[in-house]
């Protein structure tokens, strides 16, 4: 049995423990990209808001990660993206019953709601500069 005074043993345990604390915090602060930013804007096709779909900004540099986000009912989304140039694709499909499987009867594939042009990465015209700080970039598809 060893005879050590508890106080030393506390003190190996703070210092362990702010150890662990400072080990956190920097590995936090390592999570995010600098160069993201946040954009927000609306989506619209022929006028109207979209009322779903999703939206994916693709930097132009492909050593940087993409990201996408949902668009919400009123057409409006709000991401985290690479500052820089990004192909922009946007995909909308009708929806299905998810209780449904492919292959079980009833099941229907779903249709693309916009032209298929901006839901490829290699045919969307949709290209636009991402800034440093909080971007608004709207979409009106046609």
């Amino acid at each position: 049995m060893l005879n050590r005074p508890v106080e030393s043993c506390l003190g190996l345990t703070k210092s362990a423990g702010t150890l662990l604390l400072l080990m956190s915090l920097v590995a936090a602060a390592g999570c995010g990209n600098e160069n993201e930013s946040i954009v927000r804007g609306k989506v619209t096709y022929q006028g109207k808001n979209l009322t779903g779909g999703t939206i994916l900004f693709n930097p132009i540099d492909e050593t940087q990660p993409s990201a996408h986000a949902a668009i919400h009912s009123d057409g409006s989304y709000e991401i985290k993206a690479i500052a820089g140039e990004n192909k922009v694709i946007i995909n909308w499909y009708s929806e299905v019953d998810p209780t449904l499987e492919p292959g079980d009867p009833g099941y229907t594939i779903p249709k693309p709601l916009i032209p298929s042009k901006y839901s490829n990465i290699d045919t969307t015209p949709l290209v636009r500069t991402v800034e440093k700080q909080e971007t608004v970039i709207d979409f009106a598809l046609d």
